[in-house]
């Protein structure tokens, strides 16, 4: 794996926690940029995103910003079937039931 960090492509955005949401549960408010979406849109027709809470509230009461999520899974290893490997040592193995 590299040891450079990847840059956040930041999407232009009104993301906002409406203040009655707490009592009703999560909801956010969110206005994106319909020509950046498109610019985005992948080979499937999706568009992949991260919302992330922001520290704080911005000026403009924005509680959350959204950024491209382009993380592509590696093939090698979402092929690979998952067995669990035992050890001598394992403390499963020395239980008495």
């Amino acid at each position: 794996m590299s040891d450079q960090k990847k840059e956040k492509k930041y999407l232009k955005s009104s993301v906002k926690e409406p203040s009655f949401a707490h009592k009703t549960g999560d909801l956010l408010n969110i206005n994106l940029n319909l020509e950046e979406l498109q610019a985005i849109v992948n080979s499937k027709g999706w568009v992949n995103i991260t919302v992330s809470r922001r520290r704080e509230v911005d000026e403009y009461g924005n509680s959350h910003y959204v950024t491209v999520n382009d993380f592509v899974p590696n093939k090698d290893y979402m092929s690979k079937p998952k067995t669990p490997q035992s050890t001598s040592e394992d403390p499963v193995e020395d239980l008495p039931f």
